[in-house]
């Protein structure tokens, strides 16, 4: 009956029992609802008495590794900014900041028969004189004479210097020149004469020459000298020697052979008297004109 079947099956589940007795049986049954449910479920577990609970670290998740970027493309930042176009400055412009080199001269006395500049050489610098021209004045003879008995060296252009050799800038000449003519055109003509035999040397004292001192018009050639000592003040120039002495050069020689020159001076001029004699025009000029030499 039905009654009969509940009771076996109760019994066959009966015979798989376990027991908390730990006894068991060859009849125990085991039963299978659902093995993917049984799988999937987490068993749970009894603790006893003794047994302390288990405490759970809690760790931090490892943080997700961001791609590692080099130093360099660290450092690269955009350039935000806007270059403007540098205009170049006109070649002009730009020349006139450069510091240009000093020309050297190098002066050799072995070419100008050994004598000495009196100053440096000094670009567009230019060596000035004033001076009264002679190449009228019958001068020749004496020279030729002079230059034999002396063994000196002849000088070719015949002057009369009545201011130093200076050295004058270039755009100084023009302004120069205009003053001189301002300062001496009121003058008037007069006579010169020279014929007094004298010895003089440079200032260096490196040249020795010889010429004919002016005994008349002395005190004319005063005067053109102040005028041109006041034109060369404004420019801060020195002025002609004091005492002046207005000659003319006729020879030179290197050194300075003054004392022995003038041991010979009296026997020169008994000689060169002979030469005026004969020339009636020797040594005489009527001045008209007053020159200016640059460079």
């Amino acid at each position: 009956s039905l009654l009969q079947e509940i009771q076996k099956m109760a019994l066959s589940l009966l015979q798989g029992y376990d027991t908390d007795s730990g006894s068991s049986s060859e009849d125990d049954l085991t039963v299978t609802l659902d093995k993917q449910a049984i799988n999937n479920k987490r068993p749970i577990m009894k603790r006893s008495n003794h047994e302390q609970p288990v405490k759970r670290l809690k760790t931090n998740p490892s943080p997700i590794k961001q791609p590692e970027v080099s130093r360099a493309a660290k450092s690269i930042k955009p350039d935000l900014t806007v270059k403007s176009k540098e205009i170049p400055l006109p070649a002009s412009i730009n020349a006139m900041f450069i510091e240009r080199e000093k020309e050297i001269v190098h002066d050799d006395p072995s070419l100008h028969d050994g004598r000495i500049r009196s100053f440096g050489h000094e670009k567009n610098n230019w060596a000035s004189y004033v001076y009264i021209d002679l190449q009228d004045c019958e001068l020749d003879e004496a020279k030729n004479f002079l230059v034999k008995e002396l063994v000196l060296e002849p000088i070719d252009h015949h002057h009369l210097s009545i201011s130093r050799v200076v050295s004058l800038r270039h755009h100084w000449i023009d302004p120069f020149i205009k003053s001189l003519k301002d300062n001496l055109e009121q003058g008037k003509a007069f006579p010169l004469s020279l014929d007094k035999l004298q010895v003089y040397t440079n200032d260096d004292k490196t040249r020795t020459f010889v010429g004919l001192e002016a005994t008349v018009g002395v005190k004319e050639l005063q005067k053109l000298t102040t005028s041109v000592d006041y034109c060369f003040s404004e420019y801060k120039l020195p002025p002609f020697y004091y005492p002046p002495s207005f000659h003319v050069s006729l020879g030179w020689c290197l050194g300075d052979m003054r004392a022995q020159i003038r041991n010979r001076l009296q026997k020169l001029e008994l000689k060169l008297v002979d030469i005026m004699e004969d020339d009636g025009d020797f040594g005489r000029l009527l001045v008209k004109n007053v020159h200016c030499k640059s460079g």
